[in-house]
């Protein structure tokens, strides 16, 4: 599997469920992989939730096709949001490893059809402070933009957003608004 690849969560339940599909009626879609390496192998650049469900499903072989053509992150990133959308996280890691790249947040933004305010909300996700990576890690909190605005209420009014965290259920933008508010 390419170490880049967009989502980062397979689901056993979803890995299970594909794998009973897998054994009823095979592969339906081949795996696309990358050229070979200088040591033979190959990484796929689609289809890495296809071949862990059929490995569980006991194949040894699936079809697949081998494309001569560079790996393109948006492509993984696209097909991935197509099909059952990345996490929050996922795609902020993306948008880190383009960035690194040398990738424009203006080029990054066109290329996965979102705005420039929204990479920045998706980055912030990866140096939120700990309490508030574990809210979001939790599920108490999943917007990126809810989370970007608690990161910087943070910074101005930690006291007041450990007692909105330190409350039950689900944190919410109107939650943060009166927090901010009062």
């Amino acid at each position: 599997e390419d170490p880049n690849y967009p989502r980062t969560g397979f689901p056993q339940a979803e890995i299970e469920e594909l794998a009973d599909s897998i054994g009823q009626h095979g592969i339906l879609q081949p795996l696309v992989l990358g050229p070979a390496d200088a040591t033979g192998h190959h990484r796929i650049h689609h289809g890495a939730k296809r071949c862990r469900a059929a490995r569980l499903a006991g194949l040894s072989e699936v079809p697949v096709v081998v494309s001569d053509t560079p790996v393109d992150p948006y492509a993984k990133a696209a097909e991935n949001q197509k099909r059952h959308g990345l996490t929050p996280i996922d795609l902020a890691r993306l948008i880190r490893r383009q960035t690194d790249a040398g990738d424009s947040k203006a080029t990054i933004a066109k290329c996965l059809g979102i705005d420039q305010t929204t990479i920045a909300h998706h980055l912030a996700l990866l140096d939120l402070p700990t309490e508030l990576n574990d809210v979001m890690q939790a599920g108490r909190c999943t917007s990126p933009r809810t989370l970007y605005e608690l990161k910087k209420l943070h910074g101005e009014q930690p006291e007041r957003v450990r007692a909105l965290l330190g409350g039950e259920g689900e944190i919410t933008r109107g939650a943060v608004n009166t927090v901010r508010a009062d």
